[in-house]
């Protein structure tokens, strides 16, 4: 599993557990993690939710992969 990152992916993307959810706190990124919710609920499903601001342009950061 370890090809799956490079050195510089960060210690919370590595040590996702189950989905790793990248998300803007918005109504659509809160829609997202009431479903996760509701599915760890119902299911045990496991997820990690990192949130992404948009406002500083964050997502479009380059990228090492």
């Amino acid at each position: 599993m370890d090809k799956l990152y490079v050195a510089d992916t960060p210690d919370a993307v590595k040590d996702a557990k189950g989905i790793h959810v990248l998300t803007a706190n918005s109504g659509n990124g809160q829609a997202a993690q009431i479903f996760l919710e509701e599915l760890a609920e119902a299911y045990g499903f496991t997820w990690t939710t990192t949130l992404v601001d948009i406002f500083t342009n964050e997502q479009k950061k380059e990228c090492t992969l």
